[in-house]
């Protein structure tokens, strides 16, 4: 084993060991097979290339913190991290093993070396680790490249649209930081919902990371850390910021539309297959410029990590300025950084204050039930603009539900800035579950001058579902006169049976109203002629069938039995 490739081992151990970076709080780190552009990684990979002299001293070196008896008697250590002795940093560095990625938005100017942070409200507070603005206090790691991580998500549900746009629990509520952000904004909109595809493009690059050296408290903060938890907490929250990554980020959320769930399913496999490839290239892309062309595509730029202004985009164009990015936030002179990660460490060390782990825990589960209501209203405004798409709409109760959900994520929001503000207010609750909204109807046209039984689709076994007869047909192939009826309606001359597969028996169901169909069973419709070749249809409401889940159970809908 070289002393080069014993080094990265040896960094690669004390690293995993002694950085604790808890999976769901890493705010825009890889959420792929890609760790080694994370922070984590970063920190491997940075000081192997800032100490590559170091591995060349000494094939015996020993662990911080740990008893290695081949170093008994050794030398002092000499090794140097800028102008900070290496054990001093070394030191340092394990302290960093409960650092967190903060939940700021990119170029937020309050992300100070020092300054507090309340990870319950994402809210900056005040100075309360001395920095004094000297560069002396601070090192570098990194080098002078870049990290780049693009990756695409296929977002199915409300985590997976969370996850991507890098939306924490208390994010979500819009607390602090996030307040007016436009990813927090895009969440709560009523633009998510389960009839729709959304695919996110983010590319996150980060350039050289600052570390504050040492920590010390502020004369400020020593004195609130006499007066007890909530004086301390009021002035320096609990955690503080003691790195700082500037580089840029760029978030982009592709909506696309359809009226069918057999066009859905189709968006859905090429986005599916964007996010795989975690590309948007060949016939991704040009499926994608098909939806644009039809005006089924909507792209919204939730993030942007430059100072310039955005042209418009279409599929293609986007493509081009994800592509172009990173070297627009390399360090100045040459491009723009911004602050985009500030590395926060909670105060173990220099106060003796418990973590809010349970208004944490709180906030998350909050955070999960606020989503599942997000969706389910956004699922209700689009029915609600797409009525003849569904069945069993009522509208009354759809608006009457929409305005109740909208009165209850606002009281959920106060529960939850509640319980961040005082841990005894955080209520352990075990939310109903929020049901999922019913696929489109599939509505099949009927052909009046066919005398075969038509067979409609089959209900599964405790399935519960409806089926309607719409539109009208004639038995005459011209206007008969007066005195005759010239058309038929639902349920009229029609002929609608459930073929019990239990029984084997088949169960007339009426079609002049929608129907409960029996499960476990067949349904066929056929109309009732004795002769069809003269039959026509209604052009402007033709005759059709149609076997779905409504949206609601309402007197409307009739039982079979």
């Amino acid at each position: 084993m070289s002393a080069k490739t014993g080094w990265a081992q040896k960094a690669a151990v004390v690293f995993s060991h002694e950085l604790d970076y808890p999976a769901a709080r890493l705010r825009a780190a890889p959420r792929t097979s890609s760790a080694q552009l994370s922070t984590l990684a970063s920190f491997v990979v940075a000081m192997i290339a800032v100490l590559p002299a170091l591995a060349d001293q000494s094939s015996t070196y020993s662990y911080p913190g740990l008893d290695d008896p081949r170093d008994r008697g050794a030398t002092a250590d000499r090794r140097m991290v800028g102008d900070m002795p290496y054990a001093d940093f070394a030191k340092q560095l394990i302290g960093l093993r409960r650092v967190v990625l903060s939940d700021f938005p990119p170029g937020n100017t309050d992300a100070q070396f020092g300054v507090g942070y309340d990870s319950l409200f994402t809210i900056t507070k005040q100075p309360c680790v001395v920095f004094g603005g000297n560069p002396n206090e601070l090192v570098s790691i990194g080098g002078s490249g870049q990290s780049v991580n693009l990756h695409l998500t296929h977002a199915t549900n409300n985590s997976d649209l969370a996850q991507s746009l890098n939306i924490s629990g208390s994010a979500s509520f819009g607390f602090g930081a996030y307040s007016g952000n436009l990813a927090v904004s895009y969440f709560r909109s009523q633009r998510f919902s389960r009839y729709a595809e959304f695919l996110t493009e983010d590319i996150h690059v980060e350039n050289q990371a600052q570390y504050l050296k040492k920590a010390a408290l502020t004369a400020a903060a020593q004195r609130a850390a006499r007066q007890g938890l909530a004086a301390f907490r009021k002035l320096c929250g609990d955690q503080y910021i003691a790195g700082i990554v500037t580089g840029g980020e760029f978030t982009a959320v592709l909506e696309a539309t359809s009226d069918s769930e057999s066009d859905q399913e189709q968006t859905a496999a090429t986005f599916s297959a964007a996010a795989l490839g975690n590309s948007v290239s060949g016939s991704a892309l040009q499926e994608m410029q098909s939806l644009s062309a039809s005006g089924r595509l909507s792209i919204d730029i939730v993030r942007k990590g430059t100072f310039e202004a955005l042209p418009g985009f279409d599929a293609q164009s986007l493509q081009d300025y994800i592509r172009n990015f990173p070297p627009k936030v390399v360090p100045e002179p040459n491009g723009h950084p911004w602050a985009i990660l500030a590395l926060t460490k909670t105060y173990d060390g220099l106060v003796n204050f418990p973590e809010p782990a349970q208004q944490r825990r709180a906030l998350e589960q909050l955070s999960m039930y606020l989503g599942d209501m997000l969706r389910r209203r956004s699922g209700l405004a689009y029915i609600n603009a797409h009525e003849s798409l569904f069945g069993g709409v009522d509208h009354s109760r759809l608006v009457s539900e929409m305005a109740e959900l909208r009165k209850a994520i606002a009281d959920l929001t106060i529960e939850a800035e509640d319980c961040a503000m005082d841990a005894a207010k955080c209520k352990t609750v075990n939310f109903a579950e929020v049901s999922e909204l019913p696929e489109r109807a599939v509505w099949t046209k009927v052909n009046p001058r066919s005398s075969a039984r038509m067979f409609v689709g089959p209900v599964q076994k405790n399935a519960k579902r409806v089926f309607e007869v719409r539109g009208f047909w004639s038995p005459f192939d011209h206007n008969p006169g007066p005195g005759v009826t010239e058309w038929c309606g639902p349920g009229e001359n029609e002929i609608v049976t459930a073929h019990s597969n239990a029984s084997g028996q088949d169960l007339p169901l009426s079609g002049r109203v929608p129907t409960l169909v029996p499960d476990n069973s067949l349904v066929y419709f056929q109309i009732a002629d004795s002769y069809y070749g003269d039959n026509r249809t209604y052009d402007p409401d033709p005759v059709r069938v149609s076997l779905y889940e409504p949206v609601y159970w309402t007197a409307k809908v009739r039982s079979s039995q």
